[in-house]
C-alpha cells in the first residue's frame, strides 16, 4: 500500500468531554416497535436529510455521496496506488456515466468511485422533469436490480452547491479523495 505524505489526525478520547446524563437510557422493546404509536414516535424524531424548502428539481449543481450497505467495499480496492474495480464497481461506473443519456436534463461533473462509496456532482438543467431524489433512487435501484445484491445504505448525502467557490472546493475534494482514502471516515481495511 502506498504511503501518503499526510499525517493522520491524532485520536482524541471524546468521552471525557461528554455531558453527564442524569436520566436513564431507555431501550425500545419489540412490543414498542410493533406498536404503531411507537413507530410514529421513532419516525417523528428521525431527521430528514434534505433542505426543507429547497426545490430539488431546480437548476443547479448538487454534490452527492452514496455509501455501500454496511460500508462493504463492493466497488473495488486500491492495489499499488491504483484502484481496481470489481464487476459491481464497473457496472456502477458505467451506469453513472450513462445518466445523461437516460435523462437529458442531467449533466455530470467530477465524480470518484471509492471502495465503498461514490462522490459526484450532478447538474440539473432548467428543464428537469425529475428531482434529485428521483434520479438517485433510480440509479440505486438500477444497480441493485442488475447485480442482485443489496448495494446501498438507505438514503444519501447531498449538498446544494451555492456558488463557484463551493463548486471548486467539491471538485478538489473529489480529486483528492483517493489520496486520502486511508484517513477517510468511510475507510474499511479490506
Amino acid at each position: 500500500m502506498a504511503t501518503w505524505p499526510i499525517i493522520p489526525p491524532r485520536r482524541i478520547n471524546y468521552s471525557e468531554y461528554a455531558p453527564q446524563v442524569s436520566h436513564p437510557i431507555i431501550a425500545l422493546s419489540p412490543d414498542i416497535l410493533n406498536n404503531q404509536s411507537g413507530k410514529e414516535a421513532i419516525m417523528k424524531n428521525r431527521k430528514y436529510p434534505r433542505l426543507k424548502h429547497h426545490n430539488y428539481r431546480a437548476n443547479g449543481a448538487y454534490f452527492i455521496t452514496l455509501v455501500c450497505y454496511r460500508r462493504a467495499p463492493l466497488f473495488g480496492q486500491f492495489l499499488a496506488a491504483e484502484f481496481c474495480l470489481t464487476s459491481i464497481g464497473d457496472y456502477v461506473n458505467k451506469t453513472w456515466r450513462a445518466l445523461p443519456q437516460r435523462d437529458s436534463s442531467i449533466d455530470l461533473d467530477a465524480f470518484v468511485l471509492m471502495p465503498n462509496h461514490l462522490h459526484g456532482i450532478i447538474w440539473l438543467n432548467e428543464n428537469a422533469q425529475r428531482t434529485l431524489l428521483n434520479i438517485v433512487n433510480w440509479f440505486k435501484a438500477e444497480i441493485t436490480r442488475e447485480t442482485g445484491v443489496k448495494v446501498w445504505q438507505r438514503s444519501f448525502y447531498d449538498r446544494v452547491i451555492r456558488d463557484e467557490r463551493e463548486l471548486l472546493a467539491f471538485r478538489k475534494y473529489i480529486e483528492n479523495n483517493p489520496k486520502q482514502w486511508e484517513w477517510d471516515r468511510l475507510y474499511v481495511d479490506g
